[in-house]
């Protein structure tokens, strides 16, 4: 048998942790997402319900309001919510998508951000506003796919505390690569970029310290103009799920509506989801017998073991004769164990019962 080397040992211990920490990662992914579709479960059945008050399938899920309000904001105002969100994001991102086809055209302005700056006039806070609001969507859209990428399944944000630093640091690289090109966009979409529009106005102290795209003409007056109306490609790619799609053909497993393999999926999760349900059904039904058993046999085996106690620890038995405690008193029981019974013997103190 060879003898394990250090090079060995460090690698079997590297792996150890990779895997300690996947696993870690899949439970805890898990339990979230068992978690959401429960919650979703019960939003479903308690909007069909008529006691306003909304009902956990578990008891002991936490809940930092009160039954009555949970069931408003779940059932109720969270929907509307969502729906007045989506409208407002559909809106910004269908004037996100005009503006980048059209924000190279310098007259007529085409661009609804920049004729939005130039409506605001010398209106400082009004810019200011405008501009925040702008480039804010401009970061919800870039960033949330960004954070989305899986790279072979291995580079990926996991949610709750999970993600691996090499996650970290290769997510942290994109995000600094990606925040001055979308900078220096933003000033195209309002005009203020001149190498864009052309234009002899006053040149922006953003574009003065990061400078411009010109060391290509290929890239200053081709790419640059032209390649952000391939956005409007990517939305109706997007739209249609024609990635998915190609990749479903192809031979990669995808989640298509219209497929059968969705639905195998979506039957095997339910039945996954149903046996995590019994499970944690039958922990809380023996919590609750626990709890019961307890309640009911608890207060009457305390008071016997404080009886117990008190005699173990003063040597005195109740219903005993006096030479009886004062054997106890003196000397502890003995026990022997052997191999065939167990004998118990009462020493007597050293010298008192020499004279018998």
């Amino acid at each position: 048998m060879v003898s394990p080397t250090l090079k060995s040992l460090v690698r079997i211990h590297k792996q150890l942790i990779k895997a300690l920490h996947t696993s870690k990662r899949c439970e805890t992914q898990w339990q979230l997402a068992v978690q959401k579709v429960i919650l979703l479960e019960d939003i479903q059945r308690n909007r069909h319900s008529n006691m306003r008050t909304f009902k956990h399938t578990f008891a002991n899920t936490p809940s930092l309001i009160s039954p009555n309000f949970e069931w408003y904001w779940r059932c109720f105002a969270q929907d509307y919510i969502y729906q007045a969100g989506a409208i407002l994001c559909g809106i910004l991102s269908a004037m996100v998508v005009w503006s980048e086809v059209t924000f190279f055209n310098r007259d007529p302005v085409l661009s609804l951000f920049a004729l939005f700056i130039e409506g605001a006039g010398y209106d400082y806070l009004t810019i200011e506003i405008l501009s925040t609001v702008i480039i804010a969507y401009l970061c919800f859209c870039a960033y949330s796919t960004v954070l989305k990428i899986r790279v072979l399944n291995y580079y990926y944000l996991a949610p709750h505390h999970q993600t691996d630093e090499h996650s970290l640091i290769f997510s942290g690289m994109m995000l600094c690569r990606l925040t001055p090109p979308m900078c220096l966009n933003f000033l195209g979409l309002i005009h203020m970029d001149n190498h864009v529009i052309k234009s002899q106005s006053l040149e922006p102290y953003y574009t003065q310290v990061m400078g411009h795209m010109v060391v290509l003409s290929i890239i200053s007056d081709g790419f640059n103009i032209y390649f952000p109306m391939a956005v409007l490609a990517f939305c109706l790619a997007t739209y249609f799920s024609l990635g998915s799609r190609l990749l479903s053909l192809i031979g990669f497993q995808q989640f298509l509506d219209d497929d059968e393999l969705t639905t195998e999926l979506v039957e095997e999760g339910r039945e996954l989801v149903g046996r995590e349900k019994r499970k944690r059904q039958r922990s809380e039904e023996t919590a609750e017998r626990r709890r019961e058993y307890q309640e009911r046999f608890g207060t009457h085996r305390h008071n016997q073991q404080e009886r117990d106690t008190t005699v173990i620890n003063t040597g005195m038995l109740s219903d005993s004769t006096s030479r009886s405690n004062l054997l106890t008193a003196a000397e502890p029981v003995a026990v022997y164990q052997t191999e065939s019974q167990t004998d118990f013997r009462i020493h007597p103190p050293m010298g008192l019962f020499d004279d018998i």
